[in-house]
């Protein structure tokens, strides 16, 4: 390492003094002053090669040392850990896959207009009034739907404010930060509006960030709801750290969120004695709290989830109620309200219950992570414990299931309809509850994991297909979230597909095998139909259009589903070879000539690991393990040096132990 160090120092200091040399070169004709600016560019050159060359050495060394304690980034196995590298930093820091402690948190990864030395600077005007008008209308019609931490009526008379009154921009900080936050993250979103040559939400983003210094020095609720709408922004984003830069920016606004109280109840109790006008104030104040904290608390669990990370917020500590659906006191109930109808009635909007049943399956989500994911090997329950854990979640999941009826979501059979918030479509909910249901199934950590039964594997392949198909609606009637959390669950999703078709045909393999051996034949691990060829096509190639069409925003996001593609071809090539093999059979019994030749393994097995069950019958890689082989190399490009530690593609877990 430390040698290491040194030719990389000497490689700097050389490019350096050659970068000096040249610009301190004076010109023939240049005079004193042309002296003078060059050597302030000299200084200035040799003051940027001294930082370059500290974080080019400083991350050099957390990359070797991280690489040599077996992993370069944290991440656990409810992430399934498939586009962790894919969606970590880019540049300099991301090489290293975390965050390098002399960057600023905020900061660009590439240098663009309004950052100059890397401080931010406002950025051209706000938008105009229409514009900025429109643009808070579809953040209330959808982004606000999920995470209702800010009030929209207050929201609505800001925007009124910064075009009527002179200098408002300029001297509320907190405000003005605010609303350029909300047009970067409803810009991001313009896709679902059909609204085309909007500025990009970056534009925005830049003018927000050269406020943020002062606003955060506000403190208390000001600060948190910031900081939240910096990690909205981020899961949009696709310029910025999606994964680590921000679990770390959640951790903060929940640990900002716990020093006020904001997961006790006792915090939002109303005092007697005080005036009917100041008791509605206080109990507006008090609602947002309310919605502030469960917005912070569902932006844990998304991400964690995602990532496989612990969880910030502790289910255990919290006392913390709802909020009361009673609020919902609105006059916008129609499903799909104008600009006008929402930026006219500045009450609470009547979605509290939407918002409410979300929150809800985000606390099943973290019950699932910290029950079944999250425990550490050695306090992992045993396979008995597993089954009943997940059978209590799983009761608690149909009754979420059921509360959706009582929601007021959008009717997509009504014909064209405006509202293109997902949160609306009950289509979204039913892709919760599968993908969930994925989520319970899902390979642990644990030792005393079993191979799928018939009855699980009929879950995980139906509710894979249930998902697939969710989302390829959503995608075509524009209402899909186009984040880089929906791609890495796309992606999770199209693998269980994939796995599930993978364990039913090598099963049937096995089970003829052992009957062509003349031994007992079992049909556990095995669907009850066996699912079509032309049924495979349409399933893989729906899942691909939503990969392909989400990995587009993100360049170093789409090879995934070139990897789908490839274990997609393999196990249309398995389910091929498996009906022809089954007429071969039929016909051989029926000339009293049983033969398995067509079932040898084509390769050596890998493993020898694996548990009693497995080493009991027959080991026959199908071509989704040789095709799953040879993308090795590029999954190990996505995960990094932790792809040995997820359970999802370990060989103990039943997913390549063939191989």
């Amino acid at each position: 390492m430390e040698a290491k160090n040194q030719t990389l120092t000497k490689r700097l200091r050389e490019a350096r003094r050659a970068r000096a040399t040249d610009d301190a070169a004076p010109d023939a004709v240049n005079g004193n002053q042309d002296q003078d600016m060059a050597q302030a560019s000299d200084d200035d050159d040799h003051h940027g090669s001294d930082i370059a060359k500290n974080n080019e050495v400083a991350n050099q060394v957390v990359s070797l040392s991280l690489n040599a304690g077996g992993q370069r980034q944290y991440l656990g196995s409810a992430s399934g850990a498939i586009l962790a590298n894919l969606l970590g930093l880019q540049g300099q820091a991301g090489q290293a896959g975390v965050d390098s402690d002399a960057e600023p948190l905020f900061r660009r990864f590439t240098t663009t207009r309004g950052q100059i030395n890397g401080v931010l600077e406002p950025v051209q005007d706000i938008p105009h009034e229409q514009l900025a008008r429109s643009l808070l209308a579809a953040y209330l019609s959808h982004d606000h739907l999920c995470y209702p931490y800010l009030h929209p009526g207050k929201l609505i008379n800001t925007v009124a404010a910064m075009y009527s009154e002179e200098h408002y921009y300029e001297t509320h900080n907190a405000e003005a930060f605010t609303m350029d936050m909300i047009f970067a993250i409803a810009t991001a979103q313009v896709h679902k509006f059909s609204w085309q040559v909007l500025p990009d939400a970056e534009t925005h983003y830049e003018r927000a960030m050269s406020k943020l210094g002062r606003v955060l020095e506000t403190g208390g609720l000001v600060s948190l709801q910031s900081i939240m709408l910096l990690c909205q922004y981020r899961m949009l984003s696709v310029s910025y750290s999606t994964s680590a830069s921000l679990w770390h920016l959640l951790g903060m606004a929940a640990r900002l969120g716990l020093e006020l109280g904001l997961h006790r109840e006792a915090v939002y109790t109303i005092p007697e004695g005080i005036s009917a006008s100041a008791r509605e104030e206080l109990r507006e104040e008090v609602e947002i709290k309310r919605r502030c904290f469960w917005s912070l608390f569902g932006m844990d669990r998304v991400v964690s989830n995602t990532l496989g990370r612990p969880m910030a917020i502790n289910l255990d500590d919290i006392d913390t109620e709802y909020p009361l659906v009673e609020e919902d006191r609105g006059a916008i109930s129609t499903a799909s309200p104008s600009v006008e109808d929402i930026l006219d009635n500045p009450e609470w909007p009547a979605n509290t219950a939407v918002f409410v049943h979300i929150t809800w399956h985000r606390v099943i989500t973290g019950k699932i992570l910290s029950s079944l994911h999250n425990p550490p090997k050695s306090r992992m329950p045993d396979a008995q414990t597993c089954a009943n854990i997940r059978e209590q979640l799983k009761q608690e999941l149909d009754q979420w299931k059921s509360g959706v009826a009582s929601l007021q979501l959008v009717d997509p059979n009504t014909g064209k309809v405006k509202d293109k918030s997902t949160f609306k479509s009950p289509e979204w909910y039913r892709l919760l509850y599968s993908n969930c249901i994925l989520m319970l199934h899902r390979p642990t950590n644990s030792p005393h994991d079993h191979p799928l039964t018939t009855a699980a594997l009929e879950q995980v392949y139906h509710c894979a297909q249930e998902s697939i198909q969710s989302y390829c609606f959503l995608y075509k009637e524009r209402r899909i979230n186009y984040t880089w959390i929906t791609l890495h669950a796309v992606f999770i999703v199209g693998l269980s597909y994939i796995y599930a078709l993978r364990t039913h045909f090598q099963n049937k393999r096995r089970q003829f095998r052992a009957l062509a051996e003349g031994q007992p034949a079992t049909t556990e691990g095995q669907l009850s139909v066996d699912p079509t060829i032309t049924q495979i096509v349409a399933d893989t190639r729906a899942c691909s259009t939503v990969l392909v069409a989400l990995s587009e925003r993100w360049n170093t996001a789409r090879e995934c589903h070139e990897v789908f593609g490839r274990l997609s071809d393999a196990v249309l090539a398995d389910s091929s070879d498996f009906y022809i093999s089954s007429t071969s059979n039929q016909r051989a019994n029926s000339q009293n000539a049983p033969t398995d030749s067509s079932f040898k393994p084509n390769e050596p097995l890998l493993f020898d690991d694996f548990s009693t069950e497995q080493l009991s019958a027959p080991q026959i890689p199908t071509e989704v393990d040789n095709t799953y082989q040879d993308c090795y190399e590029e999954l190990q490009e996505l995960f990094g040096s932790y792809y040995g530690d997820n359970a999802l593609l370990r060989p103990p877990f039943d997913w390549n132990f063939e191989l």
